[in-house]
């Protein structure tokens, strides 16, 4: 088996542990050393006061995306600071897409960039969030929840 199918293996039993995740309605897609894709499609558990998807859910999408590929190297590497800009509203029915691409790696950060997309490929979101590589390895428990810090 190559690396990266072994981490996309990984990746995709790490994803279907995230409580959260599986609670918004969320899908993962894919991933690799790196790199994560995940998906939802807004309902109305998802609309804030204006009738739009409220920007925690936006938010809660790019960072799982951020979150697997800051944890694609089998390594704990929690996110320490992020950033998000929201450039349209989004709404109900509508399919939003998040990728996330590291852009830096080294011995103690990661800075990860997250797109998140509709359907028609517009960009609705930008994440861009910086990870604390750590040395240990994640470790799933026999409940099937990861070890936390």
């Amino acid at each position: 088996m190559k690396r990266d199918d072994f981490t996309a293996k990984r990746m995709r039993i790490l994803a279907g542990q995230d409580a959260l995740a599986a609670t918004l309605g969320m899908t993962y897609i894919n991933s690799g050393l790196g790199r994560a894709t995940v998906s939802m499609v807004v309902g109305k558990e998802h609309l804030n006061c204006y009738g739009t998807c409220h920007g925690g859910t936006i938010f809660t999408l790019a960072d799982w995306a951020f979150g697997l590929a800051s944890s694609s190297y089998n390594v704990i590497a929690p996110g320490i600071d992020v950033h998000i800009t929201y450039h349209v509203p989004v709404r109900l029915g509508q399919r939003l897409t998040a990728t996330a691409a590291e852009i830096y790696r080294g011995n103690k950060v990661a800075v990860i960039r997250v797109e998140v997309k509709d359907e028609s490929g517009a960009v609705v979101s930008n994440f861009t969030g910086t990870a604390y590589v750590t040395a240990r390895t994640i470790e799933p428990l026999a409940d099937g929840h990861q070890d936390a810090l």
